[in-house]
């Protein structure tokens, strides 16, 4: 090799040593040197996320109206980290002038700002400083102190006008347009469709639904919360900006639920529950002789008997949801009404309220009867009343009159003959018994069918807090006993053992576990342990006029996503079968079609002339040429209350679409007060008597509403672009009505009725 290449070769070495090292040395530079530099600067940073509130998806009836919609309101906020701190005593006084400032003008409390604007981190220090000796009382702000925190839904404009012009007098309290819940209808359809409040999570003030489709189907109303980035220093001023994202609107949610229909539905429950106010009791042998009705409380039903879709679901007491956007404050006019332990306005009757059924129940004693080897068509009798077992005193039909000679299974369900299944229910009480001496199960053949006709169990409708109602066993009561036993032989003792609620007490220590002759004989009529609410009521006679399918009833049709691109469709669903015959539905469903026009209801129609035991309903004969309804009545007798009144219908009777209930609570017999507010939900379904018609030709549209891209709503099967409005002026609420004014905690609704005290076991008349 040359000088000169072993000149370049060293130059080279030279180069490639002098890069090598430079490259070292700024790596270590970097990560040794100037590190401290980088953790320095990310000690003085930090990065907080705050939330914007998306809208939330509308709710439409089936014809595509909104039942539950967004305003654009204003919300008056406050930014913590803008807003007087609690720091200094200058700071102090500068706050208590703030908050004094905001809460004169928006009406609000004075503790409840300071509450709000507290954030629940902060510890009261040694000094008590802040004067936090009072307390937060538990309400404090759980989330970013770079999140606004609400402190009023729809403000006023003037509210926001003030807040903006004197904003020196307001530091880090904002207004600013935000969407809000708006139910334009006011009460109608409240227990359907429930209502919501901010969510406790703090984040955005989003709203989550508490009760009703609002709860049910939150997750597809809700939408998603848009967001923001920020960087800050350690001071906790924001420096910059880091991302965005955009809040996406929730879905719509489209009910098979008709506003008219639901107008029809809780106007005819209302008025019917007031007329019942100056009737007398027509029971004349229950110790409320003489009084006038009570009648606190009472629901409706209208189910399509095919689908199970519910077209209306009412129930009385009522409540206006909009109470909820601002919250509701102990101790004003507003919480005394919405939670009134007595009243409960804000539970429906309609699914969660459980009742004795009483005669409506005799579908499934008539259908268990022929099951169990009773002719179809054979002859029974029907005495005034008949000792079953070791009651102390007989068993009675209504007003214990009876029929003479031999009776159809027809004239028993017309005329609602107790006896009849009284009879039978002995005997196969002690067949079931002879079955257990042999140790085999009993049959029970009643309870059987009842369940499989729905009862006993929820209906799966797509609501939440449903109840169960109950069907009696063997098994079941003494469950029952087995949890209730202590109490009834404490309370026996505390009490005179000759007095009625002793001797009662005193039996059930005693015998509360034994499954006796009246106890079948009860079940049999709807009586006794008996419970069911209005819906299974309602499921279980659409069963038994569309040939025998359960449907598990639904209020949603559809979920359609923002401007319509995805649908997705709520199909009605078939739950099980009853595996009644035709035959036999058939026949319980002719016999049924006479109720109304000679049997219990015919005072209610108006079909039969007046006759003494229609002194308090006497109305025009109903149309029945133009619609032949059938049903039954049912009265349910309670302890030491009114009688239930209840009525069952469907129609048309030739090919049935709807089947229509009404329960009244101590509204007396059947044919009194529920048979007569049916009669009005089947005028204005259909426009009979002068009404005019909730629906066109009856039926409920069988295709959807379409969402158009921009958000406006073509009916269904029209080309017009909006849907029509409801043809009636919103519900306003019977006497009772939901006191104004409103603000602060959250309290979640009650989920069912207070349970009953003690089991009825009050024995005697049955319609």
């Amino acid at each position: 090799m040359s000088d000169r290449s072993r000149l370049r070769l060293f130059i080279l070495q030279i180069l490639v040593l002098s890069l090598f090292l430079t490259l070292v040395s700024r790596l270590w530079f970097l990560q040794i040197l100037d590190s401290r530099t980088y953790v320095a600067k990310q000690e003085r940073t930090g990065k907080e996320r705050i939330f914007t509130p998306a809208a939330r998806g509308r709710i439409l009836d089936a014809q595509g109206r909104e039942i539950a919609t967004n305003l654009a309101t204003y919300v008056v906020s406050a930014q913590i980290k803008e807003f007087p701190g609690i720091g200094t005593k200058a700071s102090r006084t500068e706050r208590a002038k703030v908050v004094r400032g905001l809460a004169g003008l928006l009406q609000l409390d004075e503790q409840e700002i300071e509450d709000r604007t507290t954030l629940c981190e902060y510890k009261k220090n040694a000094d008590g400083d802040f004067g936090l000796d009072k307390g937060v009382r538990g309400k404090c702000w759980n989330g970013s102190q770079y999140q606004p925190i609400p402190l009023l839904r729809d403000a006023t404009l003037r509210q926001a006008f003030l807040i903006e012009e004197h904003a020196e007098d307001f530091p880090g309290v904002d207004a600013t347009l935000e969407p809000i819940r708006s139910y334009p209808h006011g009460q109608l359809a409240a227990h359907m469709l429930g209502y919501v409040q901010a969510s406790s999570d703090a984040k955005a003030g989003e709203l989550a639904g508490r009760a009703g489709v609002e709860l049910q189907y939150d997750e597809a109303l809700k939408g998603t919360l848009g967001s923001k980035t920020l960087e800050t220093d350690r001071s906790g001023a924001v420096t910059r900006e880091l991302d965005t994202v955009d809040p996406r609107p929730g879905s719509d949610l489209v009910l098979s639920l008709d506003l008219n229909v639901q107008k029809v539905a809780e106007d005819a429950l209302a008025s019917h529950i007031e007329r019942a106010h100056s009737i007398t009791d027509p029971c004349k042998d229950c110790p409320t002789v003489g009084q006038k009705l009570k009648a606190p409380a009472g629901a409706a039903v209208v189910l399509e008997a095919k689908t199970g879709r519910v077209a209306a679901m009412a129930s009385y007491p009522t409540y206006d949801p909009s109470k909820f956007l601002k919250g509701i404050k102990e101790g004003t006019a507003d919480y005394d009404y919405l939670f009134d332990k007595k009243m409960v306005p804000q539970v429906s009757r309609a699914y969660q309220g459980e009742y004795a059924p009483g005669s409506t129940f005799k579908h499934v004693s008539t259908a268990a009867a022929v099951l169990n080897g009773h002719a179809l068509n054979g002859a029974y009798q029907c005495p005034g009343s008949l000792q079953i077992g070791t009651d102390p005193k007989p068993k009675s039909n209504y007003e214990g009159i009876g029929i003479p000679g031999d009776i159809s299974w027809r004239t028993a369900l017309v005329q609602s003959c107790d006896t009849v299944y009284y009879k039978i229910a002995e005997n196969d009480w002690a067949a079931d018994e002879a079955l257990i001496k042999a140790r085999k199960k009993p049959n029970e053949h009643v309870q059987q069918l009842a369940t499989r006709f729905g009862f006993g169990t929820p209906t799966g409708i797509d609501l939440p807090g449903e109840a169960n109602g109950a069907i009696p066993t063997r098994k079941w009561l003494q469950e029952l006993n087995a949890r209730l036993h202590p109490d009834y032989c404490k309370r026996a003792k505390a009490l005179p053992k000759e007095s009625d609620q002793g001797k009662l007490l005193t039996d059930l220590c005693e015998n509360g576990s034994r499954y006796r002759p009246g106890d079948q004989a009860n079940t049999s009529v709807g009586q006794g342990y008996v419970l069911a609410t209005p819906l299974q009521l309602a499921v279980s006679y659409a069963s038994l006029v569309n040939g025998g399918n359960i449907m598990e009833p639904r209020v949603a049709k559809a979920v359609i996503s923002p401007g319509g691109a995805k649908v997705q469709e709520i199909a009605p669903k078939v739950r099980s079968k009853t595996g009644v015959s035709p035959e036999i539905l058939d026949y319980i469903t002719n016999a049924l079609a006479d109720v109304p026009k000679e049997g219990t209801a015919r005072c209610a129609f108006g079909k039969a002339p007046p006759t003494t035991d229609c002194k308090e309903v006497k109305y025009a004969a109903f149309p029945f040429d133009q619609l032949d309804v059938g049903g039954k009545t049912g009265t349910a007798e309670v302890s030491k209350k009114q009688d239930t009144s209840w009525f069952a219908s469907f129609g048309p009777v030739a090919d049935p679409r709807y089947v229509v209930v009404v329960m009244v609570e101590e509204g007396g017999t059947g044919g009194t007060v529920a048979a007569p507010a049916t009669r009005e939900i089947w005028d204005g379904i259909y426009g009979l008597e002068g009404k005019t018609a909730a629906l066109e030709n009856g039926a409920l549209p069988a295709t959807l509403p379409v969402i158009l891209p921009d958000g406006r709503i073509r009916r269904p099967g029209t080309s017009v672009r909006q849907a029509p409005p409801v043809s009636v002026p919103p519900a306003t609420t019977p006497s009772a009505s939901t006191p104004a004014g409103s603000s602060s905690p959250i309290a979640p609704a009650p989920k069912a009725l207070p349970a009953a005290d003690l089991p009825p076991r009050r024995e005697g008349s049955l319609t």
